[in-house]
C-alpha cells in the first residue's frame, strides 16, 4: 500500500493541551492533560481597539490596537474504554467546579500545537464556558469546553507565547 504525502493540514493534527497552574508555571517542566478525541477546535486571536478619529481622519473611522484577547473552543469525544482520555475529562471537570466553588479563578495553560507544521502557542487561560459532559446510551462521552486568555499576573510573563518552531519539509 502506498504511504502517500498530503500537503494539507487536517484538524486532527492540531492539538490542544491543558495543564493546571498559575502565570508562573514552568512550561517546559509542566504536565500536560490532553482532552480526549477532540473533533472540533477554533482558536481565535482577537485586537481589541480603541477609536482615535478624529478631524485629520479624512471621514475614516481610525481604531488603535491596544491589546489582544484570545478564546479557544474545543469539542470532542472519549470512549469510557480509554481510561486516561475519559479520566482528564473528569479531572478537568473536577477542577473547573473546585476553583470556581472556592471563589479562585479556574485557570491553567493551553499547549497548542501541530507537529511538522511549525505551529505552537502556549496560551495562559481561564476556563469560562464548561466542561459540559453528555452523552446517550452508547460508549461514547461527548464534551465542550471555552477557554479565554487572560493575564499571568506575573512580571514579564505573556499570557500568549508563541515559539519558534522549524516546519518539516
Amino acid at each position: 500500500m502506498a504511504d502517500c504525502p498530503i500537503g494539507n493540514m487536517t484538524g486532527r493534527e492540531l492539538i490542544v493541551e491543558f495543564a493546571q497552574g498559575c502565570g508562573d508555571l514552568d512550561l517546559d517542566t509542566a504536565t500536560y492533560s490532553v482532552f480526549g478525541s477532540i473533533n472540533t477546535k477554533q482558536l481565535d486571536f482577537t485586537a481589541n481597539t480603541t477609536d482615535n478619529t478624529s478631524d485629520l481622519s479624512g471621514g475614516v473611522t481610525s481604531n488603535l490596537v491596544t491589546t489582544l484577547s484570545s478564546e479557544i473552543t474545543v469539542s470532542g469525544w472519549a470512549d469510557k474504554s480509554d481510561t486516561a482520555l475519559t479520566s482528564n475529562q473528569l479531572a478537568i471537570t473536577k477542577y473547573f467546579i473546585n476553583e470556581t466553588m472556592a471563589g479562585r479563578q479556574p485557570s491553567g495553560w493551553l499547549h497548542v500545537y501541530a507537529d511538522g507544521y511549525g505551529l505552537e502557542y502556549y496560551i495562559y487561560v481561564n476556563i469560562t464556558q464548561g466542561p459540559g459532559l453528555g452523552g446517550s446510551t452508547n460508549d461514547t462521552l461527548t464534551f465542550s469546553m471555552t477557554f479565554s486568555a487572560t493575564a499571568t499576573g506575573v512580571k514579564d510573563v505573556d499570557a500568549i507565547q508563541v515559539s519558534d518552531v522549524v516546519a518539516a519539509e
